[in-house]
């Protein structure tokens, strides 16, 4: 099993148990649109503050060699989950 398709598998299975607890779960494709909500979800400790996400989001989001995914419960981004593509 790839690790892509891993942590896809994962980020399903998180949203699914917090769905059940919470209400409804959509995942799908991160968008521009979704750069302040992802940011605020992402933890300024993280990597001793040297977190790359902020600075990349949108190119990566161009890329076709990043995919990345987001989670929403009741229309809250909850998670997201960037996957690498051999392409």
């Amino acid at each position: 099993m790839s690790t892509a398709r891993t942590n896809f598998e994962l980020l399903l299975l998180c949203c699914y148990a917090a769905a059940e607890m919470n209400g409804d779960v959509v995942v799908r494709r991160a968008t521009v649109d979704d750069c302040d909500a992802v940011l605020n979800i992402t933890d300024d400790d993280l990597w001793d503050g040297n977190d790359y996400l902020p600075s990349l989001y949108h190119v990566f989001l161009q890329t076709k060699r990043h995919v990345f995914y987001v989670a929403e419960i009741n229309g809250r981004l909850v998670k997201i989950q960037q996957m690498c593509c051999n392409v």
